[in-house]
């Protein structure tokens, strides 16, 4: 049995919207209440909140406007107004965890 395109579309868009819903969630969770329940995990956890919620807004991005208009997400200002700001960002935030770990000022 083969899935034709319209299932196949709703399928990806339903599970890529859970996902990035779970991960808004996370960062917003991480955010508010993660940093004031464990105050000596203030730092990564609003670190981590950040990443959680650029990783969200970039897998709906990816996996859901994309997919929806196809010709929108073909367009140069795009990739370099929307997807890779949202990049760098989540590797900034990753490489400030790093940095914050190793150089000792994270426990």
């Amino acid at each position: 049995m083969t899935l034709t395109r319209p299932i196949t579309l709703t399928l990806v868009c339903a599970g890529g919207s859970l996902w990035a819903a779970a991960m808004l969630l996370a960062g917003l969770w991480l955010l508010r209440i993660g940093s004031e329940r464990w105050p000596m995990f203030e730092v990564p956890c609003l670190v981590g909140g950040v990443a959680c919620l650029t990783m969200g807004q970039y897998v709906l991005v990816v996996l859901v406007a994309n997919r929806l208009f196809p010709g929108v997400g073909r367009s140069p200002w795009v990739w370099w107004g929307v997807e890779l700001p949202l990049l760098a960002l989540l590797l900034g935030t990753v490489g400030a965890l790093v940095v914050f770990f190793s150089a000792g000022v994270l426990p």
